[in-house]
């Protein structure tokens, strides 16, 4: 009977030993599995940068995945900046492209020349105002052709 002991004892240490160890493997399978399904996101995102809700779904897989990688103590700030690079490298060339054909708007800066020009009447204003002062007679038919001549040099 004192034999009885020692192989309860054997057997319940072997027993624990068992489930120790098929949990460790139970653990690694399924942080193995997080891994590849972040993965697989994360190459889903790449192929579709701009949806929202896989963004976000990727940062939902991420995080369980690094919670799995530590133990289930939960995700720290460093596996947050982590997984934001993983998702902004991902969705970066989504940004390059939209950056590179987004239309640039040029705003010329306010000048004492630009204001100037804004104030020089055009042709057609000037053709008019020298029609104007011919109806009046205030200029005679020469100068009316001669400056008429030079206005319409300018074109």
């Amino acid at each position: 009977m004192d034999s009885f002991p020692c192989f309860v004892v054997i057997g319940v240490a072997a027993f624990i030993i068992v489930m120790i160890l098929r949990g460790a493997g139970e653990r690694e399978r399924n942080k193995q599995k997080a891994h590849a399904e972040y993965q697989q996101a994360l190459n889903a995102l790449r192929a579709n940068p701009l949806d929202p809700n896989l963004k976000q779904h990727t940062l939902m897989l991420g995080r369980a995945y690094s919670n799995l990688t530590r133990d289930s103590k939960g995700v720290t700030v460093y596996d947050e900046m982590a997984i934001m690079n993983d998702i902004n490298a991902a969705t970066a060339s989504a940004y390059m492209q939209a950056q590179q054909h987004a239309p640039v708007a040029y705003h010329p800066p306010q000048s004492s020349i630009t204001s100037t020009l804004a104030s020089v009447p055009t042709i057609a204003e000037r053709l008019r105002k020298l029609d104007d002062l011919k109806a009046q007679g205030l200029v005679s038919d020469d100068e009316y052709t001669a400056r008429r001549t030079r206005i319409l040099d300018e074109v």
